[in-house]
């Protein structure tokens, strides 16, 4: 049964490969993409023995060792599809965790040594947490960026490589939990689950880095880290006037309807720097330019509900109309303001009325 798991998982590397290689227009990081799922099959491939009986050492720990580059590879294919920069030659060190050991093992000419076994598992004990952490960083810094400088949802999508991280570190706690409950819990068992999870990591990869690659063309920042406004030139009362002169613009001129408003855009049509737009927004207003602009998105669209525009428009439709750029986008951020979903507002809205 493992095996049968694992050769799906390799099977399902190769389409993905063979898709990414045949996209003439290929998403940003596409070639690095290819790199990690042809690394997935051999790993894979190196476990199918493993996973079927006693096997020479140098094979077993080749597949505990190349364990050792999903944890350096997440983090690096997360950098290049966040920053759109080809990587540094300081970054390739990363892979150092996986060619030290690797090198050491092919020195033992196979004869089997069970120190460097335990010293792989310890190695990839410490390292796959410390690689997650270290993306979840990266994400995280750019995910608080884009609520500051654009509204626009789907760029939120890339909240996706935070689940293909807790998938990864789940590999470590199924080792716990086999160590721990080896009694009870049958080997084979912790197994396939833990193959089962490496093909789920393969599909997220694959359908996310093709399908979504997309979303990741956004403008890129010298530093994505939050602005401090500690030496701000702005005071409190010509804070609240900015704050003033910010929410009419919006609100007579709703530009937020256009899905592709953005701080900057904002910035030009009043003539004020980005970096001071954003202290209005985030200290005279409380909310980020992200969570301003839906917030009045949901509100005009609350108003064309009222208005009988429902009627005339599909849900889709209307979400469009208030410059959403997707259904779910303009259902998460509506039911989180009221509670419904747009429909479910339409029907309390005309039962209140009768």
């Amino acid at each position: 049964m493992i095996a049968t798991i694992l050769w799906l998982g390799i099977f399902q590397c190769l389409f993905f490969i063979s898709l990414l290689l045949s996209n003439k227009r290929r998403a940003t990081g596409s070639q690095f993409l290819v790199i990690w799922l042809a690394i997935f099959s051999v790993h894979l491939a190196f476990i199918i023995p493993v996973s079927q009986g006693p096997v020479h050492f140098s094979i077993s720990s080749l597949a505990k060792t190349m364990m050792l580059l999903h944890g350096p590879m997440l983090f690096l294919y997360t950098k290049v599809i966040l920053s759109r920069k080809a990587l540094k030659p300081v970054d390739f060190l990363h892979f150092l965790l996986f060619l030290v050991p690797f090198a050491y093992i092919l020195s033992l000419r196979g004869e089997p040594y069970p120190v460097s076994d335990y010293a792989l598992t310890i190695l990839k004990t410490l390292s796959i947490p410390l690689y997650v952490l270290l993306t979840f960083r990266q994400v995280n810094l750019r995910l608080s960026w884009i609520k500051n400088q654009t509204a626009n949802t789907a760029y939120l999508e890339i909240k996706w490589i935070k689940t293909v991280a807790l998938l990864l570190l789940s590999t470590i706690v199924l080792g716990f939990l086999y160590i721990s409950l080896d009694f009870l819990i049958p080997g084979l068992f912790i197994q396939a689950v833990d193959s089962l999870i490496y093909d789920l990591l393969i599909v997220l990869i694959g359908y996310f880095g093709i399908k979504q690659g997309i979303i990741y063309e956004v403008p890129t920042v010298e530093n994505a880290t939050a602005i401090s406004y500690n030496t701000s030139p702005l005071q409190d009362d010509n804070l609240a006037g900015m704050v003033q002169k910010v929410l009419k613009y919006l609100e007579t001129q709703k530009p937020y309807t256009e899905p592709g408003f953005d701080l900057n855009r904002l910035s030009q049509e009043l003539g004020l720097p980005r970096h001071h737009l954003s202290e209005v927004l985030n200290k005279g207003i409380g909310k980020s330019f992200y969570e301003l602009i839906n917030s009045l998105r949901v509100k005009e669209a609350i108003a064309l509900i009222e208005s009988g525009k429902l009627s005339q428009l599909s849900v889709e439709g209307l979400g469009y109309e208030v410059g959403f750029n997707s259904k779910s986008a303009f259902f998460t951020h509506f039911k989180k303001i009221t509670a419904m979903t747009p429909l479910q507002y339409q029907k309390q809205l005309k039962s209140s009325s009768d």
